[in-house]
């Protein structure tokens, strides 16, 4: 087993963002949107409820998929359970570490078939309609797997248990 870096990718970016400044302004409360009510232009970046004017998520996405890429160069083959809209799914693509990429969601939304058209073309990117459950034979190896579909607590540990036997050696 090789030692962990001391200095990780997530931890600069968490003292980077971390850093001594006033908090912003709260978002006002706004109720929850139904996904299927989001425009084209919104961003699930910040959906339901998490502050549109703070990208701490999405500085914490790009440094997860940085951990990722520093622990092994053998990370290619990509699992997205829940694409929504291909934002999360566009930002993997973004890497070219990352070979393929399958996208597994219960509905496809037009924006992210438009998103990531020229890369569903190029097969970089497949599209499987269904739960991830169901899908999973379809995939039968991938060296990480990000679950980002329904977030229950037993939906999330059956997504575990059905794609933990899939990912290979070190993934």
């Amino acid at each position: 087993m090789t030692p962990r870096p001391t200095t990780t990718a997530s931890a600069v970016l968490r003292r980077l963002l971390d850093w001594r400044r006033p908090a912003p302004e709260p978002a006002p409360p706004q109720a929850p949107v139904a996904a299927e009510n989001l425009s084209p232009t919104s961003s699930v970046r910040f959906f339901p409820h998490w502050n549109p004017y703070c990208v701490k998520q999405l500085h914490g996405l790009i440094a997860l998929i940085l951990d990722i890429q520093a622990r092994a160069e053998h990370h290619r083959i990509w699992v997205e359970c829940g694409s929504l809209h291909g934002e999360s799914a566009a930002l993997f693509l973004a890497f070219p570490f990352v070979e393929q990429l399958h996208c597994i969601d219960i509905r496809s939304f037009p924006t992210l078939q438009q998103r990531l058209r020229p890369l569903l073309k190029s097969g970089r990117c497949v599209f499987h309609l269904g739960t991830s459950q169901e899908r999973a034979a379809e995939i039968p190896v991938a060296d990480v797997v990000y679950i980002d579909a329904n977030h229950s607590y037993q939906s999330v540990r059956y997504d575990i248990a059905v794609w933990y036997p899939r990912i290979t050696p070190g993934g």
